[in-house]
């Protein structure tokens, strides 16, 4: 079952198509609170309209049915939290229902053409529990059809200090996948007016193995960098290092090095494709848990 309502403001005067809309998920949480602010942010940058959606449990399956009176209060309240926090944007809201709240987020940001699917990093979890996820969050990583962003804990509390993005940074490897990213994190910087930091990361490991008698596979991640830089527009600004990673258990170790030398007030990286899935290295899920800015995931070409 769908509900709708809207928040309409002055729509700007341009002949530029409308940009696709921001989704977020919010259930009233502190983590909901973060995300909302995140999609604030991303939404005043590209001029887009908010399309805000919760989750109420309906069963085992997706149903239609009217609300109950208690289900319809919490909603509203929800919604009205929601656009206050979204003063100045359009907004839209969404009602869904089922026990998988992933799912069904997936399905909202699917069904209405969103460019981003926006949620907050789990609050209630323990560090280490953390570290396995297993929440919302990690699920979208692989089944959103569209990017996803990822709030940082906190971020809500600290809205007034977010203005916009001043600098973009990018994780970067000369794959293809980051090669996504970057074309990703250059959109986002270009619509915000911001700078460009690509952190090229590189895997101790492979590392080693190509410069196994390779006196030019030494440099090779300063060769990425150099070429990454030169595909950007001078207009952004492109600036970068080679970010290197110590120590046996890699995905962490490089996570944390990329998170460390991160100056951007948001880092892009890219996603593999499902049946890559466990190549990830599980990178991205230990730079959630690192990184102390927005993370947004640029999902593979389809098929």
């Amino acid at each position: 079952m769908a509900q709708i309502d809207a928040a309409t403001t002055e729509k700007r005067a341009t002949n530029d198509p409308a940009p696709a809309p921001v989704v977020v998920g919010f259930d009233g949480s502190e983590e909901g609170r973060d995300a909302l602010e995140l999609a604030r942010v991303l939404c005043e940058a590209r001029g887009a309209r908010c399309i805000v959606a919760t989750v109420l449990e309906y069963g085992p399956v997706s149903v239609r049915r009217a609300l109950s009176d208690s289900e319809q209060s919490e909603a509203d309240a929800i919604f009205d939290e929601a656009r206050h926090r979204l003063t100045g944007i359009e907004v839209d809201c969404r009602i869904a229902g089922t026990r998988s709240p992933a799912r069904m987020l997936a399905e909202v940001a699917e069904r209405e053409g969103a460019a981003t699917l926006v949620v907050g990093f789990p609050h209630h979890r323990s560090r280490a529990g953390r570290a396995l996820l297993g929440s919302v969050a990690e699920h979208l990583l692989h089944h959103s059809p569209c990017e996803v962003a990822i709030a940082p804990l906190g971020y809500g509390s600290t809205r007034l200090s977010h203005f916009g993005f001043d600098q973009v940074s990018v994780a970067f490897d000369g794959t293809e996948e980051s090669g996504r990213a970057l074309k990703g994190a250059e959109e986002l910087a270009r619509v915000s007016g911001a700078t460009i930091q690509i952190l090229v990361a590189e895997d101790p490991v492979v590392t080693a193995v190509e410069a196994e008698g390779q006196q030019e596979a030494r440099h090779r991640g300063e060769s990425v960098l150099a070429a990454a830089i030169e595909s950007v527009p001078d207009s952004l600004q492109p600036r970068g290092m080679v970010v290197k990673a110590n120590g046996r258990d890699v995905a962490p170790h490089i996570a944390t090095a990329l998170a460390t030398r991160c100056d951007g007030d948001v880092l892009v990286c890219g996603r593999r494709s499902p049946q890559d899935r466990a190549l990830l290295g599980s990178v991205t899920t230990h730079l959630l848990l690192a990184a102390r800015c927005p993370v947004l995931i640029v999902p593979p070409l389809p098929g």
